[in-house]
């Protein structure tokens, strides 16, 4: 016989609750020696939180060595839309606890709860859940007086996780997240209405004719008309609270040049000085572990149709959700979409202070379209260039094509999610061969500290330290569930590895993607460099070889071990994957 202990809390099947193992253990002992007629009326005498259950033992059901925490590393709780971001990386199977065996051996079903979620445009995949070897999860929710979870302007979802090892063992974890609608948290008071041709009807609040300048969002939401064009919108990194979305019944969005969040160049700012910090926010987590505050912190911008947009060298818990920037068939804009400009800007100016200088941190695009024109090319359709440093961000439902280098290039990348994004490729710029992602260290072929971590902020690595001690590099980085290549190329196009994760990445990636033939080949489809790389479950073209070795460091160093790299291809790269099974949903 077997003695199993359920909550009662099962008759509510989003939840699963654990006990204390010391507790668990005295009540088990108490029991055991207990009279049977004791056990008999059990169920009158004991907590009511605790029901003894005596059953014969199964030998296929999980003995519980795996136990499941769930967190967020943004916070749990935002103005709609926000992005949330979960981790289950701190979850321990008893067996092996080392960050390899969470990275590589562990399967995750995340179950956002949000079953108004529908699914992604660009891969037909359902928003509500992620399942595979990624223990890093963004989920985008949108609370309206029309979801099913609304409830007095407040929508309560019960996020969870459950974590399973190869042995089919699986523990649950569950976490309160709960998100206000805009029209319940902003009220007239707080809000500003824009309109070039006087029309306010459906918005209460300020009334004006033209985009506030920078200084005056924080603690606003600024409501756009559809059908109007207005002058692009620049938020100082001082200001915070901020929602930036529209109004009126045009289908046709607004249309802004530029949104900007934390100014930088484009808004025609000065750079800040160290006279300037002083009164900047710290990045700073309250005492539940939450980020609280940071520069240009919980900013949102949606529903606008943009010629361009980006952030500057620093921005904090930052949704930028259903934009329209595509202009492939309209050369009027780029459609550049900059995650962090001017990252450099302390390095090259003496009066500016790096270790004052935060790096973004919770930068999330969600549902967007980025495309150029062959006429006007961005640079590279989604970027964060060199000393860029995101910090547990993420790109989810992004349709990316056309432009003079990469589909994506992100310098500096820590805990990077990226999800259900397609890559459509057409590099053109005639600047060489060209990738649909690029994940580089903070500066290219420059080592950093394999130790440096800047979720720890008490260690300053959060910060655009110069010190090399404290340049961290890449970790955590989950390319998963997303597309790469179409057949419609310009001829232009030129092309090299399709995924790139370069020497000194850890712990990282790629899970469940699926590859398209391309016209142009470069004879791989993923270069992967680092150590505990793993990549599991992708379908591959069958024309271009699928794997290389990423080669910038030497093999067999901290930086680059291939016998450390994983791979589910039949060429090229080490095929030892460890094999997975796939979870069942949270509560189950």
């Amino acid at each position: 016989m077997k003695i199993r202990f359920l909550s009662s809390r099962l008759i509510q099947p989003d939840y699963r609750t654990r006990l204390v193992g010391l507790l668990r253990l005295l009540l088990i002992v108490s029991l055991m020696s207990a009279p049977p007629q004791l056990l008999a009326s059990a169920h009158d005498t004991l907590p009511a939180i605790t029901l003894l259950l005596l059953e014969a033992e199964d030998e296929n059901e999980p003995s519980g060595p795996v136990t499941a925490t769930l967190q967020s590393l943004t916070r749990v709780h935002g103005v709609s839309p926000e992005t949330i971001y979960f981790s289950a990386d701190q979850s321990i199977d008893i067996a092996d606890t080392s960050l390899q065996h969470r990275y590589g051996r562990l399967a995750y079903y995340f179950d956002f709860d949000d079953p108004d979620s529908g699914v992604y445009a660009t891969t037909g995949a359902s928003k509500n859940h992620q399942v595979g070897g990624s223990p890093r999860a963004i989920h985008t929710f949108v609370c309206t007086p029309d979801s099913s979870r609304y409830q007095d302007g407040i929508c309560t979802y019960q996020v969870g996780v459950r974590v399973q090892n190869q042995l089919g063992e699986f523990d649950d974890d569950f976490l309160t997240v709960t998100i206000a609608a805009a029209e319940h948290h902003y009220g007239a008071a707080d809000t500003i209405c824009v309109s070039t041709s006087g029309n306010f009807a459906g918005c209460e609040g300020t009334q004006v004719n033209q985009t506030p300048n920078v200084g005056a969002f924080s603690g606003r939401r600024v409501r756009f008309r559809r059908g109007e064009s207005f002058a692009s919108a620049c938020i100082g990194y001082q200001e915070s609270n901020v929602l930036l979305d529209t109004f009126g019944d045009d289908e046709q969005r607004p249309f802004l040049p530029s949104v900007r969040v934390g100014v930088d160049s484009n808004c025609g700012d000065g750079l800040p000085s160290n006279v300037d910090l002083v009164n900047y926010p710290d990045l700073a987590r309250d005492a539940n572990g939450h980020i609280s505050q940071g520069w240009a912190y919980d900013i949102t911008v949606t529903g606008l149709r943009l010629g361009s947009a980006g952030g500057g060298m620093a921005s904090t818990l930052v949704t930028w959700h259903d934009l329209d920037l595509d202009w492939s068939s309209d050369p009027s804009y780029d459609g550049e979409f900059e995650l962090g400009n001017f990252g450099r800007a302390c390095t090259l100016n003496a009066d500016l202070d790096c270790a004052d200088i935060p790096y973004p941190y919770g930068v999330f695009v969600t549902d967007t379209v980025a495309k150029s024109h062959p006429n006007n090319l961005a640079g590279v359709n989604m970027n964060c260039f060199l000393e860029c440093g995101l910090i547990n961000s993420g790109i989810a439902g992004v349709d990316l094509k056309t432009a003079f280098e990469h589909n994506l290039r992100i310098q500096g990348a820590w805990g990077l999610v990226v999800s259900n994004v397609w890559f459509r490729g057409e590099h053109i710029g005639g600047n060489g061969r060209k990738s649909r992602i690029t994940l580089r260290l903070l500066e290219t072929n420059v080592q950093s500290s394999l130790t440096a971590n800047p979720e720890d902020f008490a260690s300053g690595a959060q910060l655009r330290n110069v010190v090399a001690t404290a340049r961290w590099s890449n970790r955590y980085n989950m390319v998963l569930d997303s597309r790469f290549n179409e057949a419609n190329q310009l001829p232009q196009h030129e092309s090299a590895s399709f995924v790139e994760f370069r020497s000194g990445h850890q712990y990282s990636g790629m899970y469940r993607n699926q590859f398209f033939d391309d016209p142009v080949s470069d004879g791989a489809q993923i270069r992967l460099g680092g150590t505990n790389i793993f990549a599991r479950d992708n379908i591959y073209n069958g024309v271009d070889v699928d794997c290389r070795y990423d080669d910038t460091f030497a093999n067999g160093s901290a930086y680059q071990d291939n016998t450390m790299i994983f791979a589910d291809s039949s060429n090229n790269c080490n095929t030892n994957v460890p094999t997975l099974a796939t979870p069942s949903p949270p509560g189950s």
